[in-house]
């Protein structure tokens, strides 16, 4: 089985211009690598719903994911940032890297 962006990309639920853009599956070592991109030029402040232009991006972050068949997982990712009129420069929200986030915790259902 190949294992492709889009296989990923549903996998990991993502949506709202968020994009696996690569994936890189080391079986030697265990290890799956997931850059995700995101597209939109634009984005809302996490503190409410005022929508942004994107004003820069963080320096890239890695978020452990859940160890599906024992493979190490990590998600690979720059936050976009939006310059809020009202509270500034702040990173958009990442689904997961929220608390309580589907994408870093075993579902119950």
């Amino acid at each position: 089985m190949e294992y492709t962006e889009e296989h990923y990309q549903r996998l990991l639920g993502l949506k709202d211009s968020w994009a696996v853009q690569s994936v890189n599956l080391s079986v030697e070592n265990r290890k799956v690598s997931i850059e995700v991109q995101y597209e939109s030029v634009e984005a809302s402040c996490s503190k409410y719903a005022k929508i942004y232009k994107i004003y820069d991006h963080q320096e890239k972050r890695s978020w452990r994911h859940l160890d599906p068949l024992q493979f190490v997982t990590e998600l690979h990712s720059t936050t976009p940032r939006i310059n809020c009129t009202q509270h500034g420069i702040l990173n958009i929200k990442v689904l997961w890297a929220e608390k309580h986030s589907p994408l870093t915790r075993m579902a119950l259902t």
